[in-house]
């Protein structure tokens, strides 16, 4: 069903949305029925406190089912968002009343990960999340997409382009992880991580977020319980890794915009202009990893400055 929308909370078109049997792929995602059960019902609390008018689709696929929200005006030019790993489309909540009043936006919940997706196996390779996101994207539009990709949902937009890259009008790649291999994390932070995550109490996750942000940036509590939910609740997804051969790279012909934290820890952007010739940095100050609910505002407008084409400060 596809009706103009707008930001009226009235025109919310809404599916019911049950919690899944424990069994099959879904445990092998979901550490226990109880933590199953924790997620998806924080997601029905976030989803009530979402900001703007909404439509649900289930995408069926060969790789289960996926969870779609979609927002804005069907009219305007469609923005695909991919979320980050161990948290969900909600995590979208500060941006999307900004890019809902410009795009289209589809929402997608990634399947093994922390969301609404049921997935029918896991996607272990990189060929499956490409062909993964290509059967949604065939699913919701016939128009040339921009995909944008927070952290790990940067490393699927990346596989999607190498694929398909005539379905593509650009690549927005957020806080991404070290797709050209290369990172800043120093050991000691590492280490610091590896504890704070084996440890998952509250109190550690709110300082792992506070490591991959700016000095001083707080996080809000929404994005700590949904860092937590996913870390706790979830198994570790065991993907075939985040960097991209440079060769592979450097076929991508779309033209693609990094957006990075000043403070990144996880990625170099010294490293990605010569991986990805068509590519441009453009650096937020003050944030980090978690720019896009560290500095929303700054994020969302250049969000919209790249899809116009406007002219931007370059690094």
């Amino acid at each position: 069903m596809n009706l103009p929308m707008t930001n009226n909370k009235r025109q919310e078109l809404k599916i019911t949305i049950e919690i899944p049997e424990y069994l099959g792929t879904i445990s092998k995602v979901f550490k226990s029925k109880d933590g199953l059960d924790a997620i998806y019902q924080q997601y029905k609390t976030d989803l009530e406190q979402w900001p703007v008018a909404y439509q649900e689709k289930i995408l069926h696929g060969p790789f289960g089912k996926t969870y779609c929200l979609r927002c804005g005006d069907i009219h305007k030019p469609p923005l695909i968002m991919l979320h980050g790993l161990g948290v969900n489309s909600m995590s979208f909540s500060p941006n999307i009343e900004m890019l809902s009043k410009n795009y289209c936006v589809y929402l997608l919940d990634f399947p093994a990960g922390s969301g609404r997706s049921i997935p029918s196996r896991l996607l272990l390779k990189k060929r499956q999340v490409a062909n993964w996101l290509a059967d949604c994207i065939a699913q919701l539009e016939k128009r040339k997409v921009t995909v944008l990709g927070v952290s790990f949902g940067s490393w699927l937009a990346a596989e999607y382009a190498l694929t398909q890259p005539k379905q593509l009008e650009h690549l927005i790649l957020a806080s991404p992880p070290p797709l050209s291999g290369k990172a800043k994390l120093k050991l000691s932070t590492l280490f610091k991580m590896i504890i704070l995550g084996l440890n998952k109490n509250m109190t550690n996750i709110e300082k792992l977020c506070q490591l991959l942000s700016a000095p001083n940036n707080k996080i809000d509590k929404a994005m700590i319980t949904a860092m937590y939910n996913g870390l706790n609740y979830t198994k570790s997804f065991k993907e075939s890794g985040h960097s991209i051969k440079k060769k592979l790279a450097q076929t991508i012909s779309v033209p693609i915009n990094f957006i990075v934290g000043e403070y990144e820890i996880l990625c170099d952007p010294d490293s990605l202009l010569g991986h990805f010739p068509n590519a441009k940095i453009n650096i937020i100050n003050n944030a980090g990893h978690m720019l896009p609910v560290e500095k929303s505002q700054e994020f969302n407008q250049l969000v919209i400055d790249v899809m116009s084409q406007k002219s931007l400060t370059i690094r």
